[in-house]
């Protein structure tokens, strides 16, 4: 099993170049939603490095994974080492499609998600649900023009003009 591990590592640097982002990615997919299926794993990858492409968020993949209160897994004082190696390697290779940008964004540009059902975090009602894929529902910050009901309650009202006499 070893093995195939060290040639889904390969696989992942050979198409990103760079292995320890590869990891990152991978042990975060496997962290958050070893139980989602293919399309809700690469949902939450998507996460990620929709969060490296916003200035609010670190810019690289294993900042982003790594940052303090982020991602639950990260912090929660248990082994970081995955131990159900199937399980891994699917993740490696989600890590390495998406990285490689075979994988579409399913998330529509998603910065934040939540387990539905396990958890309402006090930062969901602030901003767009973008999708809901196994048992994740992904956000985005509202935009001016979003039509997303949550989001128009949640903007400024624009000023009215004012009128020339």
């Amino acid at each position: 099993m070893k093995f195939l591990i060290q040639e889904a590592v390969l696989a992942a640097s050979l198409t990103t170049g760079d292995p320890t982002s590869a990891l990152c990615l991978a042990r975060n997919g496997y962290f958050e939603g070893r139980g989602e299926s293919v399309a809700g794993q690469t949902a939450i990858a998507h996460v990620v490095l929709n969060r490296v492409r916003s200035p609010k968020f670190p810019n690289t993949i294993c900042a982003v994974v790594e940052q303090r209160k982020q991602f639950s897994w990260w912090s929660d004082g248990k082994s970081d080492r995955p131990d159900d190696w199937p399980a891994f390697e699917i993740s490696l290779n989600i890590a390495a499609s998406v990285l490689a940008g075979t994988a579409t964004d399913e998330t529509q540009g998603a910065t934040h998600y939540f387990a539905h059902g396990l958890v309402w975090p006090g930062w969901a009602k602030e901003m767009a649900t973008r999708a809901r894929i196994g048992g994740h529902t992904f956000k985005a910050k509202c935009e001016k023009e979003e039509p997303a009901p949550e989001c128009i309650m949640k903007l400024p009202k624009p000023k009215p003009k004012e009128t020339e006499e």
